[in-house]
This record gives structure tokens, sequence and C-alpha cells, in this order.
């Protein structure tokens, strides 16, 4: 379930995009480019903030690679 949301979530059908899931899953476990950190509020949803470019964000800096990929 968590792979198919994460899979909606970039752009695709889970069921007929099932070949591509592999980028959902690689999508859902990527790290943080250089310079990024994760921070939670307080009800716990993740945000990201780059220190040297001052910038914050909700989605992680890789999501968007993951849909070009797709």
């Amino acid at each position: 379930k968590e792979v198919h949301d994460y899979a909606k979530y970039l752009g695709m059908d889970p069921i007929n995009d099932k070949k591509f899931l592999w980028i959902a899953v690689e999508a859902m476990t990527a790290k943080l480019p250089e310079n990024w950190k994760e921070f939670f509020t307080a009800d716990g949803q993740s945000y990201f903030y780059n220190d040297s470019q001052k910038k914050t964000q909700w989605e992680h800096p890789m999501d968007d690679y993951y849909r070009k990929m797709f």
C-alpha cells in the first residue's frame, strides 16, 4: 500500500504502471542531497531545508528527479 501511494504521488498508476513501481520504491528510500536536512512539524509532517540556499520545501528534494525518471 505504501509503495502504491507513493507511486500515485509521483504520478503513476500503480496497476497500469506496475513495471515502474521500482522507481517509487527507490524514491521512498532516496537519500537527501548534500546540504539538505529533514525536519518535522509538531504534528509529524516532514519538510526539508537546504542550508546553502536557505530554502525550505515540503517535498523531498529528489521527488522531481523520480517523476522525470518515470
